[in-house]
């Protein structure tokens, strides 16, 4: 499990960054497929690691749906906290892997 977590870290950075220059962005097209494909090897990861923690299937699930909506043009699942958008999915997925491992949530101030 903590082997997949390292490779979920990676794919978090990269997730983070993308998010913020997309948001900052004024919503580039560009930015918003290279964000989609961070979110379709997130959902692959997921559904390899179900068999061992079945709830993970719900938040591939989520993200399938929110993706859906995004490709028919409604950024709003993109990052708007009212809905059950791509950020918040990825947000309460990362809050649940780190309960799994073990391991505290670090802030951006932790990081500076």
């Amino acid at each position: 499990m903590n082997d997949w977590y390292e490779k979920f870290e990676i794919l978090n950075a990269q997730f983070l960054r993308l998010v913020s220059e997309w948001q900052t962005s004024d919503g580039d097209g560009r930015v918003l497929a290279q964000l989609l494909k961070v979110v379709e090897r997130q959902m692959v990861a997921l559904r390899k690691i179900e068999p061992e923690i079945p709830r993970y299937g719900v938040y591939a699930d989520r993200f399938q749906t929110a993706t859906e909506r995004v490709d028919l043009g409604d950024t709003s699942f993109v990052t708007n906290p009212r809905a059950d958008s791509i950020h918040n999915i990825w947000f309460e997925f990362h809050e649940d892997i780190l309960a799994v491992v073990g391991r505290p949530r670090e802030t951006v101030e932790d990081v500076h």
